[in-house]
C-alpha cells in the first residue's frame, strides 16, 4: 500500500501496549531461522518495567514449540501473530526488526523494515550484510550468539537517537540500492 500504517493502530492490531518497545520478527518458524536465540536474547535484556515486547509473525513446524519456549521465558511479553496479510502493519508496530537466521540467502524482510525506517539486527550470513550495513543501517551479529544479540537489542532499545539514525540510514540505503528504480538502473548497467 502507498499509505504507511500508523504505529498505535498497528500495535493495537497485535494487542500490544502503545508505550511498548517492540522487537518484531517475520518469517517461517523453523529451527534454522534462529527464533530460539531471539527469544533467549529478549529474555536476557533487563526489563524492570515490562515494556519490551517480542512480536513474531509467521507459520511453520516450530510454532508450538517456540510459543512454549517464549511463554516460559517471557510470559505475556511475547506475541505470536501467525500468518499476516500485511507485513507493513508489523513493521509499523515495531521499534526494531530482528531475524538472526543461521542460513539466509538475502533477507528481503530487512529491506521491507528499512523502507519504513525501522533498523534491523541480522546474522552475518549469506546476503544479509548486503541488506544491513553493520553499524550504519543496523547491526550484524554472529548466528546463534544470544548474548551478543541481547546486547545489540539492549543498546538499540536504550539509545533512541542511535535507533533513529540507523532507521533513517536504513531507509536511504533501501531506496538507494533496492528500490525499483535503483534495480532497473543496476540491470541497465549490466546490459
Amino acid at each position: 500500500p502507498s499509505v504507511v500504517p500508523e504505529r498505535e493502530p498497528s500495535r493495537a492490531c497485535f494487542g500490544l501496549p502503545a508505550d511498548s518497545f517492540v522487537v518484531a520478527s517475520l518469517g517461517r518458524l523453523e529451527t534454522y531461522k534462529g527464533y530460539d536465540h531471539l527469544i533467549e536474547a529478549v529474555a536476557r535484556v533487563p526489563d524492570p518495567d515490562g515494556r519490551t515486547r517480542l512480536l513474531i509473525a509467521g507459520e511453520g513446524p516450530d510454532r508450538h514449540r517456540l510459543e512454549g519456549l517464549a511463554k516460559r521465558a517471557l510470559g505475556d511479553r511475547a506475541t505470536f501473530a501467525g500468518y499476516i496479510d500485511h507485513a507493513e502493519t508489523l513493521y509499523a508496530a515495531a521499534d526494531l526488526f530482528v531475524l538472526t537466521s543461521n542460513l539466509e540467502g538475502f533477507g528481503l524482510v530487512f529491506i521491507e523494515a528499512a523502507l519504513q525506517g525501522i533498523p534491523s539486527i541480522g546474522a552475518r550470513v549469506g546476503g544479509v550484510p548486503e541488506a544491513i550495513i553493520d553499524g550504519q543501517t543496523g547491526v550484524l551479529v554472529t548466528p546463534g550468539d544470544s548474548l551478543a544479540l541481547a546486547g545489540a537489542i539492549m543498546r538499540l532499545r536504550n539509545d533512541d537517537a542511535l535507533r533513529g539514525r540507523l532507521g533513517i540510514a536504513a531507509r536511504d540505503h533501501a531506496i538507494g540500492s533496492f528500490s525499483e528504480a535503483a534495480m532497473v538502473s543496476a540491470y541497465a548497467r549490466v546490459f
